[in-house]
Protein backbone atom coordinates (compact mmCIF):
# COMPACT_ATOMS: atom_id res chain seq x y z
CA UNK A 1 0.00 0.00 0.00
CA UNK A 2 1.11 3.56 -0.62
CA UNK A 3 -0.27 6.92 0.45
CA UNK A 4 -0.49 10.41 -0.95
CA UNK A 5 -1.06 13.17 1.62
CA UNK A 6 -2.16 16.51 0.20
CA UNK A 7 -2.16 19.95 1.77
CA UNK A 8 -3.39 23.22 0.33
CA UNK A 9 0.08 23.86 -1.07
CA UNK A 10 1.75 20.54 -1.88
CA UNK A 11 1.43 16.76 -1.84
CA UNK A 12 3.66 14.11 -0.31
CA UNK A 13 3.81 10.48 -1.45
CA UNK A 14 4.66 7.77 1.08
CA UNK A 15 5.61 4.16 0.27
CA UNK A 16 4.38 1.33 2.45
CA UNK A 17 7.84 1.00 4.02
CA UNK A 18 7.15 3.99 6.29
CA UNK A 19 3.65 2.79 7.23
CA UNK A 20 3.29 0.75 10.43
CA UNK A 21 -0.51 0.33 10.61
CA UNK A 22 -3.54 0.82 8.34
CA UNK A 23 -7.28 0.28 8.78
CA UNK A 24 -9.81 0.77 5.97
CA UNK A 25 -13.58 0.21 6.31
CA UNK A 26 -16.41 0.43 3.77
CA UNK A 27 -20.07 -0.63 3.96
CA UNK A 28 -22.55 -0.76 1.09
CA UNK A 29 -25.44 1.01 2.85
CA UNK A 30 -23.33 3.91 4.08
CA UNK A 31 -21.77 6.76 2.08
CA UNK A 32 -19.02 7.03 4.69
CA UNK A 33 -15.79 5.08 4.24
CA UNK A 34 -13.14 5.52 6.93
CA UNK A 35 -9.39 5.07 7.00
CA UNK A 36 -6.69 5.46 9.63
CA UNK A 37 -2.94 4.98 9.38
CA UNK A 38 0.27 5.39 11.35
CA UNK A 39 3.52 6.44 9.63
CA UNK A 40 7.10 6.90 10.64
CA UNK A 41 7.40 10.66 10.88
CA UNK A 42 9.88 11.96 8.32
CA UNK A 43 8.53 15.36 7.24
CA UNK A 44 6.47 18.36 8.28
CA UNK A 45 2.81 17.33 8.13
CA UNK A 46 1.13 20.66 8.82
CA UNK A 47 -1.84 21.60 6.66
CA UNK A 48 -2.69 18.07 5.46
CA UNK A 49 -6.30 18.16 4.25
CA UNK A 50 -6.70 15.19 1.87
CA UNK A 51 -5.60 11.57 1.86
CA UNK A 52 -5.34 9.00 -0.94
CA UNK A 53 -4.63 5.30 -0.39
CA UNK A 54 -3.41 3.05 -3.21
CA UNK A 55 -3.01 -0.70 -3.47
CA UNK A 56 -0.80 -1.79 -6.37
CA UNK A 57 -1.52 1.54 -8.10
CA UNK A 58 -5.30 1.10 -7.68
CA UNK A 59 -6.98 3.95 -5.79
CA UNK A 60 -8.96 2.36 -2.94
CA UNK A 61 -9.64 5.38 -0.73
CA UNK A 62 -9.80 9.14 -1.15
CA UNK A 63 -11.07 11.55 1.47
CA UNK A 64 -10.72 14.35 3.99
CA UNK A 65 -8.12 14.13 6.72
CA UNK A 66 -10.11 15.05 9.82
CA UNK A 67 -7.65 14.12 12.58
CA UNK A 68 -3.86 14.31 12.84
CA UNK A 69 -1.57 13.38 15.70
CA UNK A 70 2.20 13.36 16.03
CA UNK A 71 3.77 11.33 18.85
CA UNK A 72 6.98 9.68 20.06
CA UNK A 73 7.37 6.02 21.00
CA UNK A 74 10.54 4.09 21.84
CA UNK A 75 12.66 6.95 20.60
CA UNK A 76 10.94 7.17 17.20
CA UNK A 77 8.61 9.82 15.81
CA UNK A 78 5.23 8.78 14.40
CA UNK A 79 2.35 10.50 12.66
CA UNK A 80 -1.26 9.24 12.88
CA UNK A 81 -4.07 10.31 10.57
CA UNK A 82 -7.78 9.53 10.40
CA UNK A 83 -9.84 10.25 7.30
CA UNK A 84 -13.40 10.02 6.01
CA UNK A 85 -14.35 9.66 2.35
CA UNK A 86 -15.41 12.82 0.53
CA UNK A 87 -18.89 11.28 0.20
CA UNK A 88 -19.34 11.51 3.98
CA UNK A 89 -20.66 15.05 3.37
CA UNK A 90 -23.88 13.46 2.08
CA UNK A 91 -24.80 12.67 5.69
CA UNK A 92 -23.86 16.16 6.92
CA UNK A 93 -26.10 18.24 4.64
CA UNK A 94 -29.84 18.61 4.24
CA UNK A 95 -32.27 19.40 1.44
CA UNK A 96 -34.73 22.25 1.92
CA UNK A 97 -38.00 20.97 3.39
CA UNK A 98 -41.01 20.47 1.15
CA UNK A 99 -41.82 19.04 -2.27
CA UNK A 100 -39.14 19.02 -4.97
CA UNK A 101 -40.31 17.94 -8.42
CA UNK A 102 -38.42 17.12 -11.64
CA UNK A 103 -35.43 16.01 -9.59
CA UNK A 104 -32.55 13.98 -11.01
CA UNK A 105 -29.69 12.27 -9.22
CA UNK A 106 -27.35 14.90 -10.66
CA UNK A 107 -29.47 17.66 -9.10
CA UNK A 108 -29.19 16.07 -5.68
CA UNK A 109 -25.43 15.52 -5.87
CA UNK A 110 -24.06 18.40 -7.95
CA UNK A 111 -26.28 21.30 -6.85
CA UNK A 112 -24.33 21.45 -3.60
CA UNK A 113 -20.94 21.70 -5.35
CA UNK A 114 -19.33 19.13 -3.08
CA UNK A 115 -15.66 18.72 -4.00
CA UNK A 116 -14.71 15.33 -5.45
CA UNK A 117 -18.19 13.75 -5.05
CA UNK A 118 -19.73 12.43 -8.28
CA UNK A 119 -22.67 10.27 -9.35
CA UNK A 120 -23.58 7.81 -12.07
CA UNK A 121 -25.13 9.16 -15.25
CA UNK A 122 -28.85 8.63 -14.73
CA UNK A 123 -31.22 11.23 -16.18
CA UNK A 124 -34.44 9.72 -14.79
CA UNK A 125 -36.55 12.40 -13.12
CA UNK A 126 -38.71 12.04 -10.04
CA UNK A 127 -39.76 13.91 -6.94
CA UNK A 128 -38.80 13.98 -3.29
CA UNK A 129 -40.74 15.23 -0.29
CA UNK A 130 -38.43 16.33 2.50
CA UNK A 131 -39.52 16.56 6.13
CA UNK A 132 -36.17 16.08 7.85
CA UNK A 133 -33.12 13.86 7.58
CA UNK A 134 -29.92 14.17 5.59
CA UNK A 135 -29.25 14.58 1.89
CA UNK A 136 -28.26 10.90 1.87
CA UNK A 137 -31.74 9.99 3.18
CA UNK A 138 -33.26 11.90 0.25
CA UNK A 139 -30.96 10.11 -2.21
CA UNK A 140 -31.91 6.73 -0.72
CA UNK A 141 -35.67 7.28 -1.10
CA UNK A 142 -35.27 8.89 -4.54
CA UNK A 143 -33.08 6.06 -5.80
CA UNK A 144 -35.36 3.35 -4.43
CA UNK A 145 -38.40 4.79 -6.22
CA UNK A 146 -36.50 4.65 -9.53
CA UNK A 147 -34.61 1.35 -9.33
CA UNK A 148 -36.24 -0.44 -6.33
CA UNK A 149 -32.72 -0.80 -4.99
CA UNK A 150 -30.74 0.87 -2.20
CA UNK A 151 -28.20 3.47 -3.42
CA UNK A 152 -24.54 3.01 -2.53
CA UNK A 153 -21.22 4.79 -2.97
CA UNK A 154 -18.01 3.54 -4.58
CA UNK A 155 -14.94 5.76 -4.33
CA UNK A 156 -17.10 8.85 -3.77
CA UNK A 157 -19.41 8.09 -6.71
CA UNK A 158 -23.11 7.80 -5.84
CA UNK A 159 -24.90 4.97 -7.62
CA UNK A 160 -28.61 4.12 -7.64
CA UNK A 161 -28.40 1.21 -10.11
CA UNK A 162 -27.76 -2.25 -8.60
CA UNK A 163 -24.22 -3.68 -8.85
CA UNK A 164 -23.58 -5.17 -12.28
CA UNK A 165 -22.77 -8.81 -12.97
CA UNK A 166 -20.04 -7.48 -15.28
CA UNK A 167 -18.04 -5.96 -12.44
CA UNK A 168 -14.83 -7.60 -11.24
CA UNK A 169 -15.08 -10.90 -9.38
CA UNK A 170 -12.52 -12.46 -7.06
CA UNK A 171 -11.73 -15.89 -5.70
CA UNK A 172 -10.00 -16.60 -2.40
CA UNK A 173 -8.08 -19.84 -1.91
CA UNK A 174 -9.41 -21.73 1.10
CA UNK A 175 -5.85 -22.16 2.39
CA UNK A 176 -5.67 -18.39 2.99
CA UNK A 177 -8.91 -18.21 4.99
CA UNK A 178 -8.37 -17.34 8.65
CA UNK A 179 -12.01 -17.50 9.77
CA UNK A 180 -15.49 -17.83 8.31
CA UNK A 181 -19.03 -17.96 9.60
CA UNK A 182 -22.49 -16.40 9.59
CA UNK A 183 -24.02 -13.49 11.47
CA UNK A 184 -27.42 -12.16 12.57
CA UNK A 185 -28.19 -8.63 13.78
CA UNK A 186 -31.71 -7.78 14.95
CA UNK A 187 -30.98 -4.20 16.03
CA UNK A 188 -32.79 -2.53 13.10
CA UNK A 189 -35.63 -5.04 12.61
CA UNK A 190 -39.23 -3.80 12.77
CA UNK A 191 -42.05 -6.35 12.64
CA UNK A 192 -45.09 -4.14 11.98
CA UNK A 193 -45.48 -0.76 10.30
CA UNK A 194 -48.67 1.28 10.74
CA UNK A 195 -49.16 4.42 8.64
CA UNK A 196 -51.97 6.92 8.91
CA UNK A 197 -53.89 8.05 5.84
CA UNK A 198 -53.60 11.35 4.03
CA UNK A 199 -56.54 12.56 6.14
CA UNK A 200 -54.72 11.36 9.30
CA UNK A 201 -56.93 8.29 9.71
CA UNK A 202 -55.00 5.95 12.05
CA UNK A 203 -53.69 2.65 10.65
CA UNK A 204 -54.94 3.35 7.13
CA UNK A 205 -51.98 1.37 5.79
CA UNK A 206 -50.35 -1.56 7.56
CA UNK A 207 -47.66 -4.10 6.74
CA UNK A 208 -45.99 -7.01 8.50
CA UNK A 209 -42.27 -7.71 8.11
CA UNK A 210 -42.03 -11.50 7.99
CA UNK A 211 -38.27 -11.94 8.68
CA UNK A 212 -38.63 -9.96 11.91
CA UNK A 213 -41.72 -11.90 13.00
CA UNK A 214 -40.04 -15.21 12.17
CA UNK A 215 -37.13 -14.20 14.41
CA UNK A 216 -39.62 -13.33 17.19
CA UNK A 217 -38.52 -9.69 17.11
CA UNK A 218 -41.81 -7.83 17.67
CA UNK A 219 -41.59 -4.08 17.21
CA UNK A 220 -44.55 -1.97 16.08
CA UNK A 221 -43.84 1.41 14.52
CA UNK A 222 -46.43 4.13 13.92
CA UNK A 223 -45.64 6.66 11.18
CA UNK A 224 -47.46 9.64 9.66
CA UNK A 225 -48.57 9.55 6.04
CA UNK A 226 -45.44 9.57 3.89
CA UNK A 227 -45.79 12.05 1.03
CA UNK A 228 -42.50 10.75 -0.33
CA UNK A 229 -44.61 7.87 -1.70
CA UNK A 230 -47.76 9.82 -2.49
CA UNK A 231 -48.10 7.97 -5.82
CA UNK A 232 -48.28 4.59 -4.04
CA UNK A 233 -48.68 4.73 -0.23
CA UNK A 234 -48.30 0.97 0.18
CA UNK A 235 -44.80 1.16 -1.29
CA UNK A 236 -43.80 3.42 1.62
CA UNK A 237 -44.26 0.45 3.94
CA UNK A 238 -42.52 -1.98 1.57
CA UNK A 239 -39.55 0.39 1.50
CA UNK A 240 -39.47 0.65 5.29
CA UNK A 241 -39.58 -3.12 5.70
CA UNK A 242 -36.63 -3.53 3.32
CA UNK A 243 -34.81 -0.64 4.99
CA UNK A 244 -35.12 -2.26 8.42
CA UNK A 245 -33.62 -5.50 7.04
CA UNK A 246 -30.37 -3.90 5.84
CA UNK A 247 -27.48 -6.21 6.63
CA UNK A 248 -29.38 -8.15 9.27
CA UNK A 249 -27.87 -11.50 8.31
CA UNK A 250 -25.31 -13.05 6.00
CA UNK A 251 -21.89 -14.65 5.84
CA UNK A 252 -18.39 -13.38 6.59
CA UNK A 253 -14.82 -14.53 6.22
CA UNK A 254 -11.34 -13.16 6.74
CA UNK A 255 -8.19 -14.08 4.89
CA UNK A 256 -4.52 -13.27 4.79
CA UNK A 257 -3.88 -10.71 2.05
CA UNK A 258 -5.87 -8.26 -0.06
CA UNK A 259 -6.74 -8.26 -3.78
CA UNK A 260 -8.20 -4.78 -4.11
CA UNK A 261 -11.82 -5.88 -3.66
CA UNK A 262 -14.48 -3.18 -3.82
CA UNK A 263 -18.09 -2.88 -2.68
CA UNK A 264 -20.55 -4.32 -5.20
CA UNK A 265 -17.98 -6.64 -6.76
CA UNK A 266 -18.28 -10.40 -6.33
CA UNK A 267 -16.40 -12.93 -4.26
CA UNK A 268 -16.12 -16.73 -4.15
CA UNK A 269 -14.55 -18.83 -1.39
CA UNK A 270 -14.45 -22.58 -2.01
CA UNK A 271 -17.83 -24.12 -1.17
CA UNK A 272 -18.59 -21.35 1.33
CA UNK A 273 -19.48 -18.46 -1.00
CA UNK A 274 -20.18 -18.49 -4.71
CA UNK A 275 -20.18 -15.20 -6.63
CA UNK A 276 -21.70 -13.25 -3.72
CA UNK A 277 -21.87 -9.45 -3.72
CA UNK A 278 -19.33 -7.81 -1.40
CA UNK A 279 -21.28 -5.66 1.09
CA UNK A 280 -18.76 -4.82 3.79
CA UNK A 281 -14.96 -4.64 3.69
CA UNK A 282 -12.42 -4.14 6.45
CA UNK A 283 -8.72 -4.19 5.56
CA UNK A 284 -6.08 -4.01 8.28
CA UNK A 285 -2.31 -3.91 8.10
CA UNK A 286 -0.02 -4.19 11.09
CA UNK A 287 1.96 -6.63 13.18
CA UNK A 288 -0.11 -9.55 11.85
CA UNK A 289 0.44 -8.56 8.23
CA UNK A 290 -2.29 -7.70 5.74
CA UNK A 291 -5.75 -9.12 6.59
CA UNK A 292 -9.08 -8.62 4.82
CA UNK A 293 -12.51 -9.28 6.34
CA UNK A 294 -15.51 -9.36 3.99
CA UNK A 295 -19.21 -9.65 4.75
CA UNK A 296 -21.92 -10.61 2.24
CA UNK A 297 -25.54 -9.87 3.12
CA UNK A 298 -28.68 -11.96 2.89
CA UNK A 299 -31.36 -9.30 3.24
CA UNK A 300 -33.98 -7.48 1.22
CA UNK A 301 -31.53 -6.16 -1.37
CA UNK A 302 -28.73 -8.76 -1.55
CA UNK A 303 -28.36 -12.52 -1.31
CA UNK A 304 -25.45 -14.84 -0.65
Amino acid sequence: MSFVLKSYYHEIAYPETVCTAVSLEKEIYSPLASMSAVFLSTQNYQGISRVELYFQEKLIFRGFCHKMEKFSQNGREFFKISAHSFSSVLTQNQVEKGLHSNVTLSNLVYDYSFPWVTCENNATTGYIFVKDGSLWDSIVSFGYKITFHHPFVINNEVRISPPSQDWDSYSVNSSLVLSQGSFFDSSKLVSHFHMEGLDETPNAYQRQNLPSITANIIRHKQIPFDREFLHDPDSALVFRCLHSLRGYQGKFFSYSGFQGEELGERISVGNFLNDAVICDIKVTYGANGLVTKIRCYQDGFYSC
